[in-house]
């Protein structure tokens, strides 16, 4: 019986043909990976044991079979002996099992519906986009994003938005449980009388929350794609083409008060730095006296003076 060869990794799961190059192209990637041998081919085991650099024993061991359910070390790759069910006369498949930190090889000669549900699970969750928490997860993951661990603008003092991903997460649980069949745990109180409830009010208040729900979840994730889009975007961050050094102050979440980044040398005599024209709700800088006109101003009831050392402003 020729092989089967499958791969499960972080794309999914894939048929494989050419099995040297497959796990060759691999292991240049550095990627991890689950190689399944369905088959009696020894040579494709040689050759995969060749190439990821199997300790003799354990490829003598994988080779045989009629083992008795084991587990042996071999220098840092494990060897398990397991079983379970398949659709054959004995009911049994035999399963081999080497497993590294840098790949999971299982071999077997009998078919298992089990492992491919465990194949197709393990695809689904390695793939990008399955669940909106984990989607999430991997933006906060320092190593997956290449930004500072939960998008902490000053990791350490700042802790950046853990309470947004346990949120995410809380709605995510409570939207799940909310998916059961609202006449879940009724109770026949008339002895099978009464004609059956539909518990459509019920199921109409879950749904409702369930969509308040998904919004949650959809406002997380906007906001930490806000807080990524600024953190790649600042000075001296991942993807900062401008140059100079990083900015230390005035950016979200900044408690530790001081001129914004903005300010320095030339921005007054005082250092503060001059106050953009025509700001988001305000008017250019004015006199106190100017300033007190326009609030006086019958035609702007709810306008508002703000002075400071640096001038004054009125907006509304």
């Amino acid at each position: 019986m020729a092989v089967a060869a499958t791969i499960v990794d972080r794309t999914g799961r894939h048929g494989v043909e050419d099995l040297a190059g497959e796990v060759s192209r691999r292991i240049r990637r550095d990627d991890y990976f689950w190689l399944d041998l369905h088959g009696t081919g020894d040579d494709d085991l040689r050759t995969v044991a060749g190439l990821l650099g199997f300790h003799p024993h354990a490829l003598e061991s994988a080779l045989e079979f009629g083992h008795r359910a084991k587990a042996d070390d071999y220098e840092g790759l494990l060897f398990l002996v397991v079983f379970g069910w398949s659709p054959d006369d004995d009911g049994l498949v035999e399963m081999h099992v080497l497993y590294s930190e840098r790949y999971l090889v299982t071999v077997h000669h009998d078919d298992s519906p089990g492992l491919r549900e465990l194949e197709d699970s393990c695809a689904s969750m390695l793939t990008a986009g399955t669940e909106p928490v984990l989607v999430l997860h991997r933006l906060l993951d320092g190593r997956f994003s290449g930004l500072p661990d939960q998008l902490s603008p000053d990791p350490g003092p700042v802790t950046g938005l853990v309470a947004v991903h346990k949120r995410a997460a809380g709605a995510l649980h409570e939207a799940r449980r909310l998916a059961a069949p609202a006449s879940v745990g009724q109770a026949d109180t008339a002895l099978g009388q009464e004609d059956a409830a539909s518990f459509a009010p019920e199921a109409a208040e879950q749904l409702r929350r369930v969509e308040e729900l998904v919004r949650e979840v959809v406002a997380c994730e906007l906001l930490a794609a806000r807080q990524a889009w600024w953190l790649r975007g600042r000075r001296g961050g991942p993807g900062d083409r401008r140059g100079g050094p990083p900015e230390s102050q005035g950016g979200p979440g900044d408690r530790r008060g001081g001129p914004p980044v903005n300010q320095g040398p030339g921005s007054g005599a005082s250092g503060a730095a001059r106050p953009t024209p025509r700001a988001a709700g305000r008017s250019a800088r004015s006199s106190p006296a100017r300033c007190r006109r326009r609030t006086a101003a019958p035609r702007r009831p709810t306008s508002t003076c703000r002075c400071s050392p640096e001038g004054c402003w009125a907006g509304w």
